[in-house]
């Protein structure tokens, strides 16, 4: 149920960031390949959030690529909507609210540990294209 929800969510976003209609089910994959990515290896293989979040963000940096190609469109189009599942809105919220009541040892882990996460993200995304791009 959580992967039709991830396309959902991705394919939501790509709508409501007017991309083409043939390019919506595109960024629907993509976040159900991060979904799958991050769920997969965190339960298969009992992997840390944070890799797991790495091996999401690096299946949906590989899914823009090869649909930015095979659609002929930017690949931030695939790339965007297919990372909103794993963006760690709830630990960021969650540490701006221990702030927020002054539970500074409690934001200080919760900022942290979504900071690390998005980091993660990051270079999942930083890869594939090193990889899969051809020096011109």
């Amino acid at each position: 149920m959580t992967y039709f929800f991830a396309f959902l969510g991705s394919a939501a976003i790509a709508v409501s960031f007017r991309m083409p209609l043939r390019a919506i089910p595109a960024a629907g994959l993509a976040g159900v390949l991060g979904w799958l990515g991050y769920h997969g290896f965190t339960v298969l293989f009992g992997a840390s959030p944070m890799l797991s979040a790495f091996v999401g963000a690096l299946l949906v940096g590989i899914a823009g690529e090869l649909f930015a190609r095979k659609l002929r469109e930017p690949t931030t189009m695939f790339i965007v909507p297919g990372l909103f599942p794993l963006v760690p809105g709830l630990m960021a919220y969650s540490g701006m609210l221990f702030l927020a009541r002054e539970e500074m040892v409690a934001a200080s882990q919760m900022l942290t540990r979504a900071a690390f996460y998005a980091g993660a993200l990051a270079a999942g995304l930083a890869l594939p294209p090193a990889i899969m791009r051809r020096r011109q």
